[in-house]
């Protein structure tokens, strides 16, 4: 499969170096981005082993795990073919973070930020903040997609995308209590997001074991709400819960025909105006007010 994960070497054409000149041999590059099946490119930085690119504040120096000292142009995003061959390398993983975070930062300090940058921005936000969280854990967790990834980005909001992936990180391991406990610290930062991560499974679990069963859609649809009513009705709002529940759902394995289902429920709140009409509004409001104060 044409998958490619981040912090891959491979060797990358099409290269026009600073100077103009075309580079007909190729390079090697590192992977910032893990690539789908459906995608024709991936997006690299390249490298070289050139001593006159020595500390120049747009270039990365690689000292260790690789063979030869090399040099990371942090100013130049290369499209190259998403075809997983000849991959020559992967780079550690501390090594990668830390020149992922380099390339953000000097991406976010340009005068006029890339345009290839601005499409790929919170993409990399993300994957720097799940290999930091990575880091904390130093538990064996699976790489993080593109679809996940393209799908957290899609939030629009960094912290409520950490809680939910710790959220989802919470259910496939929710037999390992030591696990348990190390993924609360690295993905949330108050008891507010604990809490909600808690709601979230939850009703995740219910609606889960839900489909099991044998319902016809207006069966299914009442079941779901009344997971929410009888369990959760006075701790957040529904159409927030139930939105969060289909992102979950897509995070897991993309079970596309539940979240189908979920995404008809939250349809039938708003028609009816059902939200307007919650107590539980001002919770609701709060959670957000958290968010965006931590």
């Amino acid at each position: 499969m044409n998958i490619l994960e981040y912090g891959s070497i491979i060797i990358c054409k099409d290269i026009t170096f600073e100077d103009n000149k075309y580079d007909i041999k190729g390079h090697p590059g590192v992977v910032i981005l893990p690539t789908s099946e459906n995608q024709e490119n991936a997006l690299c930085l390249y490298m070289t082993s050139k001593e006159k690119r020595r500390d120049r504040d747009d270039y990365y120096c690689i000292g260790k795990g690789i063979k030869k000292i090399s040099y990371v142009n942090m100013n130049q995003i290369v499209q190259t073919s998403n075809i997983k061959k000849d991959i020559k390398n992967y780079m550690n993983e501390e090594i990668f973070l830390d020149l992922l975070e380099n390339f953000y930062n000097y991406q976010m300090n340009l005068d006029v930020k890339k345009e290839t940058f601005k499409q790929i921005e919170g993409k990399i936000k993300i994957l720097i903040e799940i290999l930091k969280r990575k880091k904390i854990l130093n538990i064996d967790i699976d790489d993080i997609t593109r679809e996940e990834l393209d799908r957290l980005d899609e939030i629009g909001d960094i912290k409520k995308a950490m809680v939910l992936y710790g959220t989802k990180l919470l259910y496939h391991f929710q037999k390992d209590t030591k696990e348990e406990k190390k993924i609360k610290i690295a993905f949330f930062y108050n008891q507010r997001e604990r809490n909600y991560s808690n709601t979230l499974l939850g009703v995740y679990k219910k609606i889960k074991e839900l489909s099991k069963q044998k319902l016809d859609e207006n069966t299914f649809n009442t079941k779901i709400s009344n997971v929410y009513e009888n369990h959760y009705k006075s701790v957040f709002n529904k159409n927030m819960l139930f939105k969060d529940l289909v992102v979950l759902l897509e995070l897991d394995n993309h079970n596309s025909i539940l979240s189908s289902k979920v995404k008809r429920v939250i349809n039938t709140i708003e028609e009816k105006g059902e939200n307007k009409e919650m107590k539980s509004t001002n919770s609701f409001n709060q959670f957000n007010t958290d968010f965006q104060e931590r």
